[in-house]
């Protein structure tokens, strides 16, 4: 593979990686209003698995040649963040007392 060729494939990876964090973060409040839930029940709420599917989250770590996006791991790590916080996960996410 050339550089230009990594180089355009780096930047639309980098692009689809931006476009599911966006996507984590418009559906947060979603899982932080299902938090209680998500705790008591150990399930996810219908409405929150379809936000996740709608977002696209649940392929963002299944290879491009099997239809997912093949995400990078910071992009990935920083989408676990955004879900363990939004659980109020705070110590999962790095982010304990």
């Amino acid at each position: 593979m050339d550089s230009i060729t990594m180089q355009t494939q780096s930047k639309a990876d980098s692009s689809t990686g931006a476009k599911l964090i966006a996507a984590t973060r418009a559906i947060a409040p979603i899982i932080r209003e299902a938090a209680g839930t998500i705790e008591q029940t150990k399930k996810l709420p219908q409405h929150v698995f379809e936000a996740i599917a709608d977002a696209g989250l649940f392929q963002t770590m299944i290879p491009k040649a099997a239809g997912g996006y093949e995400l990078d791991f910071p992009s990935f790590a920083t989408i676990l963040e955004i879900v363990a916080l939004a659980e109020g996960m705070e110590e999962a996410a790095g982010h304990g007392r």
